[in-house]
């Protein structure tokens, strides 16, 4: 057993000193001595020197690295933008409170399509919007629809009038 084990290093102590050997760059002249073959010997020169990763630790490490990098995508848009989600969140406060005076005007339905106008509206206002204040204004409108979508609970809208549906 110690002989095989001995063998079986010094052979791999043999084949990366030959990698290692392959892996010293060659001095060359001109591009045209660049050849397919060269960048094949590179190649698997460096697939038989690097580590492989399979199974569940190729997974690990995939999940890791994914989910490192959505993190840190989630983080900067919710830290660094945090202004200018504010001024949606004013628009909501707004938009929900005065839900109590127009949800009694309006009804469910009408309220809801109201919402879903002025969020169109101001999805729109957003898109072309030129000024970092113009971009303010329709994130408070956008939010201003929100609020009333929010506040205007379409799931009661759908059971109050249950009785009036019929099968098709």
């Amino acid at each position: 057993m110690s002989e095989s084990s001995e063998s079986s290093s010094s052979w791999h102590s043999h084949d990366n000193a030959e990698v290692a050997k392959d892996l010293e760059p060659k001095r060359l002249t001109t591009m045209k001595e660049v050849t397919s073959q060269d960048s094949l010997d590179f190649e698997a020169a460096v697939l038989a020197a690097s580590p492989r990763l399979r199974g569940r630790k190729l997974t690990a490490a995939l999940a890791f690295v994914a989910g490192t990098g959505f993190t840190l995508f989630g983080y900067d848009q919710g830290v660094m933008s945090a202004l200018l989600t504010a001024k949606q969140e004013i628009g909501c406060l707004i938009g929900a409170l005065s839900n109590l005076w127009i949800g009694d005007r309006l009804g469910r339905r009408k309220t809801i399509m109201l919402g879903g106008v002025v969020m169109t509206i101001g999805a729109i206002l957003q898109t072309t919007s030129f000024s970092y204040s113009q971009l303010v204004v329709a994130r408070i409108i956008t939010g201003l629809g929100n609020g009333l979508n929010v506040r205007t609970n379409a799931s009661k809208l759908l059971v109050s009038v249950a009785h009036l549906q019929t099968n098709f």
